[in-house]
């Protein structure tokens, strides 16, 4: 067994493990609403409980409605953050540039 087949095994074990966690968390949230009683896939309804064949719950629990000032609201403030985000990141990057250019 060479070096690379080696450092390939634990990524699959963590990928594994986090899609166990992710269909958990997804079946934990079904079921705390009991969204299996109207669910589509005939198997959660079988096993009184979210199945989420798909990783995800097939019947998912709706949005609340936020009002048109809400959305806008928050649209603006994730743009916001955004540039800042980038500006902090050229920033870095600048920093980075000059620091590598005196060396």
């Amino acid at each position: 067994m060479n070096s690379a087949t080696r450092s390939d095994e634990p990524k699959t074990d963590v990928d594994a493990r986090r899609d166990r966690l992710a269909r958990r968390i997804h079946i934990f949230v079904a079921d705390h609403h009991r969204r299996w009683r109207t669910c589509r896939e005939g198997v959660c309804r079988r096993k009184r409980g979210c199945v989420a064949p798909h990783i995800e719950c097939s019947n998912p629990v709706p949005l609340p409605p936020k009002s048109e000032a809400e959305s806008a609201d928050a649209v603006q403030k994730m743009l916001v953050e955004f540039r800042a985000d980038v500006e902090r990141a050229c920033r870095a990057s600048a920093a980075r540039e000059a620091k590598q250019g005196t060396r």
